[in-house]
């Protein structure tokens, strides 16, 4: 017999960006990057499914940002990038999971 174990994932001090965040994959990534210690910033082209992201992830002792952002056009997504790092001091992973 035999067990299979995962590996466990350590986040805790890092932050990452997740395009498309609001929903879907993106929305998963997000919470579960969170649930392993990472500052999340949720991007997403809706600002009320980037808030409701969030509010999952701070409701269960996370930390994260909602960050309404349009990935077709660049200065939102320079934007973005700015607002990471100025908020968390650092930006350690970037999931470019929204489509165009």
């Amino acid at each position: 017999m035999y067990s299979i174990q995962m590996p466990k994932f350590e986040f805790t001090g890092k932050t990452a960006v997740v395009t498309g965040s609001g929903s879907g994959i993106g929305r998963a990534a997000a919470l579960e990057l969170a649930y392993y210690g990472a500052n999340v910033v949720v991007a997403d082209i809706s600002a009320a499914a980037a808030a409701a992201t969030v509010a999952e992830i701070t409701e269960n002792g996370g930390s994260a940002l909602a960050w309404p952002t349009d990935v077709s056009q660049s200065a939102q997504v320079d934007a973005l990038v700015k607002a990471a790092v100025e908020h968390f001091g650092a930006l350690d992973i970037f999931i470019s999971n929204a489509g165009v």
